[in-house]
């Protein structure tokens, strides 16, 4: 019990009156509620002065800061909360606790209780096991589990919440960017000298609140009772900092550019939090860790803000101009670049820097770090944090942040010049967290502007890379314009591939032998076709460390962009001897997921809970998709497959019609004006008359419903016989009706892009099918499904537009396969095979279904055969009639059927 230990260490917990333990009673908490032990570990920070000094202490689990602890053996408790409670909020640390001899109070930093900060009652040490559920609640276990919340939750739910401090800065840095856009006299340019303003404020202020320029003026005092900057002292103010900061970013002037009452009101909101509670509060950026000023300034760049066009004012020479501005995305984030997760940044970042030094030749040998698309260089400052404090554990005299920048340890790439600006940025306020930082270092000849796929871009860097660190962007095939020159000079610039794998082959190219790579990926990598030729350079030049993915999970924010990461460590001859650490991260919405994938990292034990599974895994090689299976899967795969044989043994499984033009070919009809003639209405609302003889009965593969009958409402127009093109001139006179129809539409159809590139007649479908299988007995599905969909189309009656179909070669087989397929067995090997998107859903596509074991006794046994087919059949009519409770129980009985066979329970496998 966490409370004996609290009864052990505190004498006050034991009505032993004042503590004579040497260790301050914060301390000894900590120490009881487990912070000193494990993975987690306490950090001394500076101390908080304005309450009579008192001890301040950060615990942390993995590497993320979680709980604060606070306290003075004298002090009262209730004077501290408010300051306590001010440094975590600027420090992003959501609980704390406060203590002293009699008593001690726990406190949230982002929740409000009653317009103030939120707080529990005081937990008196003499009455100690009525609160010991709060104090289990604060260990490392339950604040990384969430239960912390939960419990305080229990005794006041919180009034309010409070933004975070990065987004409370950006939304004031917003507002004054559409200010400065309404009343500046001169619009051009401007939006990127007021991200260079505020990247200069933001260091001022870090500089200021750390007391490193006391010889410049408080940027504060600038400020006149009408709210407006002194622009002459500013202008001074901003000559001093280019002289004693140092680093080129005080080198580009552009003050002159805004209204005084913009600059005003700016250095006023990064003065005064207007949203916390309390009076006279203002912000402390030294409080603020530079990875959080950090991604406030990256948040910021993710949108633009822009003059409306429609609206620009006419203004004569006196006049103040003021506009309308819009908010647009920024040209970074539609081009696939993302905001990228603190969390994911650390894992990445510690992990390649652990296996970069199991190899190295000293503990301070200091690695060359690079991220090819360094954005808001948040991979770059995370990688200097780390070595830092790795360093110093061996040197703590040296001053090793400077260091590492002046021997250029440290080197990024961007193509957009206002990243560039930010990852200097983030690097400099990162350094100026270091004893005696300034001058800050320059950073011009090594985090530059270019295109790191560009050999030019590398000439004016330093040789040799020990780490590749990033989150390259994911951009489709179709979306950049020089595809023929990327083929030239990448291999895997081939077929339709995704732009990040150009960054993860360079990477390769550029790294030193033994060298890490540790990079955000689509996780289509693993399993999709147009990644195979980056599985071949990832396998032959590098041996895989460890891979995580994501699954369908948004890491990135109101992004569908499905991730993974992989670490690898390049070598000239990849062994295939080790097995490769498999993480699945189930859940990201957990505050201290990077936590648990430091965890499921750092131990050879599988690990399988409510937000990761982890294993070791089968080593993948060459081009073929990654199967990443754990040992139990591995095992029952390798049995299933022993006693199966594919589905491509028994059935056909082509893939359904494609026309070019749905809204011409897809055709509802409205009445049947003859034997040979059909009144039909088209996408586009327009009514004609079709011959019959080329309508056939048509559904889409996304409107099959599992065990579902085929009962289509629609027509597909059809301009074949016996499988091949009608002729044109023999179209026009059999069919004028139907002719007529498509020729007022031949203009659509003729432009379609696969008609023109294969010589296909202007009127055919632009993927026609086998009518031998369109008009057989089939299974049918659609592309996209959570689970196996399977419908039936028993007589052969239907064609299939979309979608894929199975088409036994046996029409006995045809409910069996259909009970067979819809089953929990052949969801679990679809789930190992098939790309995964948002919401679990699976793309099925024909190879996939082609591969699927099949045992062969369903196929050679006749009563098993009879009795699955049964049921399947069963299946069907009860949902046909709506007894969804008797389909349920059907399929119970199929996947028992399955299990008894197969000797499989996939429930028990991870």
């Amino acid at each position: 019990m966490i409370t004996d230990n609290i009864r052990r260490l505190l004498p006050e917990a034991r009505n032993e009156g004042n503590s004579t333990l040497d260790a301050p009673i914060i301390s000894r908490l900590a120490e009881a509620l487990e912070w000193t032990s494990g993975e987690a570990r306490i950090d001394h920070v500076e101390r908080i002065t304005s309450v009579g000094g008192a001890n301040l202490l950060r615990g942390t689990v993995g590497d993320q800061p979680a709980v604060l602890f606070v306290g003075e053996d004298q002090s009262e408790n209730r004077n501290m909360v408010e300051t306590a409670a001010l440094f975590a909020y600027h420090a992003s640390i959501e609980w704390g606790l406060v203590a002293n001899t009699e008593e001690a109070i726990l406190f949230n930093s982002h929740w409000l209780l009653d317009n103030d900060w939120y707080q529990l009652p005081p937990i008196k040490w003499d009455n100690l096991d009525k609160s010991a559920d709060i104090f289990e609640a604060v260990t490392p276990h339950g604040i990384a589990e969430g239960h912390i919340g939960r419990v305080a939750s229990g005794y006041y739910k919180p009034s309010d919440f409070l933004k975070p401090v990065d987004d409370a800065l950006v939304d004031r840095l917003d507002y004054w960017r559409g200010e400065t856009l309404r009343h500046t006299r001169e619009t051009r340019g401007i939006d990127e000298k007021l991200q260079t303003l505020f990247a200069q404020m933001f260091v001022l202020r870090a500089c200021e609140d750390r007391n490193l320029t006391p010889d410049i003026p408080v940027l504060g005092d600038v400020i006149n009772g009408a709210g407006d900057a002194d622009f002459s002292v500013l202008r001074d103010i901003f000559e001093y900092a280019r002289e004693s900061v140092g680093s080129e970013l005080f080198d580009e002037f552009v003050l002159q550019d805004f209204p005084t009452f913009v600059l005003g009101g700016i250095i006023q909101d990064l003065y005064t939090p207007s949203h916390l509670p309390g009076r006279g509060l203002r912000y402390n950026f030294a409080w603020v860790a530079a990875d959080v000023l950090g991604s406030a300034y990256e948040k910021y760049l993710s949108t633009l803000i822009l003059p409306s066009l429609s609206k620009t004012p006419e203004l004569t020479l006196w006049q103040q101009p003021e506009r309308e501005v819009e908010r647009v995305e920024s040209a970074r984030k539609r081009s696939g670049v993302y905001y990228t997760p603190s969390y994911l940044v650390k894992h990445l970042t510690e992990r390649s820097l652990d296996h970069f030094y199991e190899t190295a030749d000293s503990e301070t040998e200091i690695p060359r770090v690079a991220d090819l698309s360094c954005g808001s260089g948040s991979f770059l400052a995370a990688a200097v944090d780390s070595l830092i404090r790795r360093l110093r554990a061996s040197d703590p005299n040296r001053n090793w942040g400077r260091e590492i920048v002046m021997d250029k340890r440290i080197v990024g790439i961007d193509n957009d010049a206002r990243a560039v600006t930010l990852a200097r940025l983030s690097i400099w306020l990162r350094l100026a967290e270091e004893p005696d930082p300034l001058p800050l270092p320059h950073l011009e000849e090594t985090i530059i502007y270019g295109d790191s796929l560009e050999e030019e871009s590398w000439a004016r860097l330093p040789e040799g890379y020990d780490v590749f660190l990033g989150n390259p962007p994911f951009i489709a095939t179709g979306r950049f314009p020089n595809r023929q020159e990327l083929t030239s000079r990448f291999t895997t610039a081939r077929g339709r591939f995704d732009y990040s794998y150009l960054f993860v082959e360079q990477a390769i190219r550029k790294l030193d032998e033994d060298g890490i790579l540790g990079m955000v990926v689509p996780n289509r990598l693993f399993r999709n076709r147009d990644a195979r030729l980056l599985r071949q350079v990832l396998t032959s030049e590098a041996e895989l460390i460890t891979i995580v993915d994501f699954g369908s999970a948004e890491v990135f924010v109101d992004t569908s962009a499905y991730i993974g990461t992989v670490i690898a460590r390049k070598v000239s001859s990849p062994s295939f001897t080790n097995d490769v650490r498999v993480i699945h991260a189930t859940e990201v919405n957990n505050r201290f997921i990077g936590v648990f994938l430091s965890r499921a990292d750092q131990t050879e034990l599988e690990i399988a809970n409510d937000h990761v599974a982890a294993y070791y895994s089968q080593y993948p090689r060459g081009a073929d998709p990654w199967i990443l299976l754990s040992p139990a899967a591995r095992e029952a795969r390798g049995r299933l497959d022993e006693m199966s044989e594919p589905l491509s043994t028994y059935a056909d499984t082509p893939q359904g019609m494609r026309t070019g033009a749905n809204d011409v070919f897809i055709l509802q009809v409205e009445s049947f004006d003859s034997d040979s003639l059909a009144r039909v209405r088209n996408g586009f609302g327009d009514v004609s008359l079709i011959e019959t003889a080329l309508l056939h009965l048509v559904t889409y593969g996304s409107g099959t419903r599992r065990y579902a009958p085929v009962e289509p409402d629609s027509h597909l127009l059809y301009p074949y016989r016996c499988g091949t093109v009608i002729p044109e001139a023999q179209l026009r006179e059999e069919f004028p009706q139907a002719y007529e129809y498509l020729d007022q539409h031949r203009s659509l159809l003729a432009s379609r892009g696969s008609i023109a590139d294969s010589g296909l007649k202007w009127y055919e479908l632009v993927r026609r099918r086998d009518d031998a299988w369109l008009n057989s007995g089939k299974l049918l599905t659609r592309d996209l499904a959570a689970k196996p969909s399977f419908a039936v189309d028993q007589d052969g009656s239907v064609y299939l537009v979309s979608g894929a179909a199975v088409v036994p070669t046996d029409q006995e087989l045809l409910f069996p396969l259909l009970g067979y397929l819809n089953s929990d067995l052949v969801r679990w090997y679809l789930s190992q095979v098939t790309p995964l998107f948002k919401s679990g859903f699976q793309k099925i596509e024909p190879r996939h279904l082609e591969t699927i074991p099949v045992p062969k006794e369903i196929v050679e046994d006749d009563d098993l055969r009879e009795k699955l087919g049964e049921l399947a059949f069963l299946t069907m009519e009860a949902g046909r009639s709506g007894d969804f409770v008797g389909q349920d129980e059907n399929e119970r009985l199929i996947n028992r059927l399955l299990h008894g066979v197969v000797g499989i329970d996939i429930n028990q496998i991870s």
